[in-house]
């Protein structure tokens, strides 16, 4: 690398983003220097954030994840924020072997956390949402039972499955 600084979105205020150089993160014996290709923002970062060509991770080894060759940036783009958010609520609902586990709504986060929870080793995984496609995905996804609560009591259905 020749250059010692680089480009940087920086969101000044609502509404405002001005791209600055700024100087390249240094970076620690454990640590990585990543350059980004395709990013995406979460919509609660949207003053005081800065996106940027290149950031820092931390316990690199600990921290990243090696992306086949064959996937491509938009392909895996959501890996990073939806997926660990999804394999989250399972680590945070502390879902273990032999556990049943409900969960309601399966956009792309609950989706998610289906997967985590027949991952996690639970025993029933009950998928509640009221779109086909999403229902049929989170069968694919871990989930033993679906219920399509535009059909039918979901509480009601989930007592009788367990």
């Amino acid at each position: 690398m020749t250059s010692k600084t680089m480009k940087a979105a920086v969101f000044v205020e609502r509404d405002r983003i001005e791209l600055r150089e700024k100087p390249i993160p240094e970076i620690g014996p454990d640590d990585a220097l990543v350059r980004v290709t395709t990013t995406t923002i979460c919509g609660t970062d949207t003053i005081d954030g800065t996106q940027a060509e290149f950031f820092v991770v931390p316990h690199a080894k600990a921290n990243l994840a090696i992306v086949p060759n064959q996937l491509t940036d938009e392909e895996v783009l959501m890996v990073p924020d939806i997926m660990s958010t999804g394999f989250a609520a399972a680590e945070s609902g502390k879902v273990g072997i032999g556990d049943i586990v409900a969960i309601f709504a399966q956009g792309p986060i609950g989706l998610c956390a289906t997967a985590g929870a027949r991952l996690s080793g639970a025993a029933k995984v009950i998928a509640v949402d009221r779109v086909p496609n999403r229902l049929a995905t989170a069968t694919l996804l871990g989930a033993d039972h679906i219920i399509d609560f535009a059909k039918v009591d979901p509480v009601e259905e989930i007592m009788m499955i367990i």
